[in-house]
C-alpha cells in the first residue's frame, strides 16, 4: 500500500513539475505568451487524459492493473527528455500529450489498486488517501520546480527531477508492485458465500438428480 501511495505522489509530481516550468519555457525560450496557445496546451492535456481514463478500465481487464501502471509510466518516461531537448514548441505540445496519457493511466491504476487492497469497507478512505498523495506530489514538485527555475533556468534543471520521478515510477511499477485484481474477485466470492441461502446448492443438485432419474 505504501508503494502505491508513493507512486501516486510521483504521478502528481510529474504534473506539478510541468505546470510550473512550461509557462516559463513558453515565454522565455519560444516567445509564446498567447492566451490561445496556453489554453490549447491545457486542452490537449485534458483531452488525452480524458481518453486515457476512458480506456483504462477495459485495458485493466485485459492486462491487469499493474500492466496499465507500467504502460502509463512508459508513456511518461520520454516527457522530461522531450521538454529538455525541444527545438520547437510542437515538441512541448507532444510531450504534454504523452503526459496526459501517463496521468490518465497511472492515476486511474493506483486508485483502483488501493481500492482493491482496502476492500469495500475502506474504499472511501482509499480514494481520499490517493487524492491526498497525488495532490501532495503536485504541491511539492510545484514548489521545488519553482525554486530550481528561479535559481537556475526553466530548463533543463527542473526536469532532472522529472527524469528521476519517471524512472523510479517505472522501476517500482515493474519490479515491486504486484497485481491486485484478484482482491475484488475474492471479495465477491466471499460475499456470495455469505449471502447464499443455506443448502441452496445442495437443493439444486438434488432437483437436478431427481430430474435425471425421471427421464431415465
Amino acid at each position: 500500500m505504501l508503494l502505491l501511495v508513493v507512486l501516486t505522489a510521483f504521478v502528481g509530481g510529474m504534473w506539478g513539475l510541468e505546470r510550473t516550468a512550461i509557462p516559463l519555457i513558453a515565454r522565455e525560450d519560444f516567445g509564446t505568451a498567447s492566451v490561445t496557445v496556453s489554453l490549447s496546451f491545457i486542452a490537449g492535456f485534458g483531452l488525452t487524459k480524458t481518453f486515457a481514463n476512458l480506456f483504462a478500465g477495459g485495458l485493466m481487464d485485459r492486462v491487469g492493473r499493474r500492466g496499465v501502471l507500467v504502460v502509463g509510466w512508459t508513456f511518461g518516461l520520454p516527457v522530461p527528455f522531450m521538454i529538455i531537448w525541444a527545438p520547437q514548441w510542437e515538441w512541448i505540445v507532444a510531450a504534454n500529450l504523452l503526459l496526459g496519457i501517463n496521468q490518465g493511466l497511472c492515476w486511474t491504476a493506483t486508485i483502483l489498486m488501493m481500492m482493491d487492497m482496502m476492500g469495500s469497507g475502506l474504499r472511501g478512505f482509499s480514494t481520499g488517501l490517493n487524492e491526498f498523495a497525488g495532490y501532495s506530489g503536485v504541491a511539492a514538485t510545484t514548489l521545488v520546480a519553482g525554486f530550481i527555475a528561479s535559481t537556475f533556468a526553466a530548463r533543463p534543471h527542473p526536469f532532472f527531477l522529472g527524469i528521476v520521478l519517471a524512472f523510479l515510477g517505472l522501476a517500482l511499477s515493474f519490479f515491486l508492485i504486484r497485481e491486485t485484481r484478484n482482491y475484488p474477485l475474492e471479495e465477491a466470492a466471499e460475499s456470495y458465500r455469505e449471502l447464499r441461502p443455506p443448502h441452496l446448492l445442495a437443493h439444486i443438485c438434488s432437483l437436478s438428480a431427481r430430474s435425471d432419474s425421471v427421464r431415465l
